[in-house]
């Protein structure tokens, strides 16, 4: 999704956009078999809260899982462990039974919406794009990417494709030092350097889901520890 609202961005206003790098790019056309795993991710959502006021946890289990296997296969290093469980937390308190509507236009009906790759509306994007295809994306080829890649290239975009080996779909997470490397490749003079030592405005609410800065590996813990307590209510 955010590489849609990235590149629409470029599109619609060009003015504040400098370069793009976009991380597993989507298709213009939402493939028949990826709407269709949507659907019953979203199927098994709305069965979880057909009772709100005693929730099926077994289904929103299911649905949660069918969401993570899509985003992030089967890891589990400790990072996307942190991030799975924090989405998941918002994820219960945001997208609950009053709000199904807003949870499938989120989760299916804009993927389902045909995005404008025409070479008329791409050669308004005024700077350079590096597309950035997830090796393990069990949802998108990368013959999908090349096709935009080939879009950009017909529209006058200087544009490149790196791919990496075995990245989930969000691989935003692993994919840092290649948006370092374009970052810089693109500025024309030195970066200023920080006063202080720099963190991530998340690094608090990551630590708080169990991420430990050094990336070691704690004790296995259920992505689901907490499930219950969020959408069950108090006894």
């Amino acid at each position: 999704m955010g590489m849609r609202i990235a590149l629409q961005m470029g599109i619609s206003y060009p003015e504040k956009v400098l370069s793009l790098f976009l991380v597993s790019p989507i298709p213009a056309e939402e493939p028949a078999e990826v709407i269709a795993g949507r659907e019953e991710i979203f199927k098994f959502w709305c069965q979880g809260w057909s009772n709100p006021a005693r929730p099926d946890t077994e289904a929103l289990k299911d649905a949660v899982s069918g969401a993570t296997q899509l985003g992030f296969n089967s890891l589990s290093e400790p990072l996307i462990k942190a991030i799975q469980k924090v989405a998941i937390t918002k994820g219960f308190r945001n997208y609950g039974s009053a709000r199904l509507e807003e949870t499938h236009v989120a989760t299916v009906g804009i993927f389902t919406e045909q995005m404008d790759y025409s070479t008329e509306k791409l050669r308004r994007i005024p700077g350079p794009v590096k597309l950035i295809y997830c090796g393990g994306d069990i949802a998108y080829t990368i013959h999908q990417t090349e096709d935009l890649l080939r879009r950009l290239i017909g529209a006058g975009i200087e544009a490149e494709l790196e791919a990496v080996e075995n990245a989930p779909h969000f691989g935003t997470v692993i994919i840092n030092p290649l948006l370092h490397d374009f970052l810089m490749k693109q500025t024309t003079s030195d970066p200023p350097v920080p006063l202080e030592e720099v963190t991530s405005p998340f690094e608090r609410i990551l630590i708080a889901a169990g991420w430990s800065p050094d990336e070691s590996s704690s004790e296995e813990e259920d992505l689901f520890s907490d499930l219950e307590s969020l959408v069950l209510p108090e006894k």
